[in-house]
């Protein structure tokens, strides 16, 4: 299985389906979402139960329930989550990872409604989650900072955050495309943003490119794709539509890029910034040659932005 390891790099610096509940899968952004609970939420000895119904209509997901094993299943991207009646932990299944997460109080069904505790939204997804005055608050994952970053912030800091943070947590709007075992020597990877941008972004490593775009208070990939060795480098092989296993819908092209990579062989590692335009033409903007970690040559600016570049996001 290829598991995606982000190498230092930014910063250099299933279920048996029987009754579904419809959630709103266009909800991804909840930020200061209020439920209000009422007689709706269960206390189990300080721990907060609600109805996981509430849940999936909050945050975009949906929910199907299996009588016979007295179990529900939230499903959000190609993410899974399980419930089990009287159980205190929940599966998960998700594209590289598998197994069992604490909820620190058993599910419960009462009155045919599935009560999980809330924290599972914060252990789980990441959310910030408060309860006061008898109303559940779910906050994104981001803290204020970074959400008015993503928003308005300043484009090398920006791209600075989604490399260094938001790439780390990606979700998969697809099912895994086939393993392509790894043709190229040494390891690389390539962040490739449209001109202006910071919110979308090509993912290049191994053999393999993924488009990532923010959606509300997440990074999803959105579309996938193996790229065979060829005659050229992975990003112009990717910009001549040279790629096989495609799947979801095909991302911006005709675009000219920031590119950022860092690579390297043995002992010896390669950083390199700069535009890589829609017709493969590269002007590069800075290098940095590292021996054993050792900055040995240093050329121009590895700044995550082209000279004179502006924010102007899609």
């Amino acid at each position: 299985m290829k598991k995606f390891v982000l190498a230092a790099t930014a910063a250099s610096l299933l279920l048996v389906s029987a009754t579904a509940y419809a959630g709103t899968p266009d909800q991804s952004n909840v930020r200061g979402k209020q439920i209000e609970l009422g007689a709706a939420a269960i206390n189990d000895h300080g721990r907060l139960l609600v109805p996981v119904r509430l849940i999936a209509e909050t945050i975009g997901a949906t929910v199907t329930w299996n009588p016979k094993s007295r179990t529900a299943a939230m499903h959000k991207w190609t993410e899974t989550v399980k419930f089990t009646e009287g159980k205190d932990t929940a599966y998960f299944a998700k594209r590289y990872e598998s197994g069992l997460f604490a909820l620190h109080a058993p599910v419960r069904v009462v009155n045919d409604q599935v009560y999980v505790p809330v924290r599972f939204l914060s252990d789980f997804y990441g959310y910030q989650i408060t309860a006061k005055d008898g109303m559940l608050t779910i906050n994104s994952p981001f803290s204020q900072y970074e959400q008015q970053l993503l928003s308005t912030g300043e484009l090398a800091s920006v791209r600075r955050l989604v490399m260094d943070k938001a790439s780390r947590k990606l979700h998969f709007a697809n099912a895994p495309i086939p393993y392509l075992p790894k043709q190229r020597e040494g390891y690389s990877t390539t962040y490739l943003f449209p001109v202006g941008e910071a919110n979308r972004f090509f993912l290049l490593f191994e053999d393999t490119v993924w488009f990532c775009e923010r959606q509300g208070d997440f990074f999803v990939v959105t579309w996938e794709a193996n790229i065979p060795v060829g005659t050229d480098d992975m990003a112009h092989l990717l910009l001549n539509g040279e790629v096989t296993d495609a799947t979801g819908p095909r991302p911006v092209t005709g675009k000219d890029f920031f590119y950022y990579r860092i690579g390297g062989l043995m002992t010896t590692t390669i950083i390199t910034a700069g535009k890589l335009a829609h017709d493969g033409t590269v002007t590069e903007s800075g290098m940095k040659r590292m021996v054993d970690g050792e900055a040995a040559v240093q050329t121009g600016t590895l700044e995550l932005k082209l000279p004179e570049e502006k924010r102007k996001e899609a």
